[in-house]
């Protein structure tokens, strides 16, 4: 039986956290390997780092706790068609500005 509790029902964060304060014995006998765009790893290894975690760390927790729920930890964003070409319109400064709130809310309204 491993030393680490389960996750935490109540929170979004993969949480795990040791029973004693001995380290884990689960032994790490497998080894992943990921491509992912260098600067992605920087930046997540800076944030990480300010949580004292490792990118190792931080992907070990994600695995262990996708095995235990059986889902991501997170939802995965798949954007439908309207979504990706408005991302795409804002790209290229197809985007409408409002000077207030009222101006905006017309806007909206005037379609109805």
């Amino acid at each position: 039986m491993s030393n680490l509790m389960p996750f935490s029902q109540t929170s979004s964060w993969a949480t795990m956290w040791p029973t004693s304060l001995e380290k884990p014995t689960m032994p790490a006998n497998a080894v992943v390997r990921a491509r992912i765009d260098e600067h992605i790893k920087e930046e997540a290894t800076i944030v990480l780092a300010a949580m004292g975690l490792t990118v190792s760390d931080a992907f070990r927790m994600m695995m262990t706790r996708i095995a235990y729920e059986k889902a991501l930890p997170f939802e995965p964003l798949v954007p439908n068609t309207t979504t990706l070409e408005a991302m795409k319109d804002a790209r290229q400064g197809g985007l409408k500005a409002f000077d207030s709130v009222e101006d905006l809310m017309a806007d909206l309204n005037a379609e109805d």
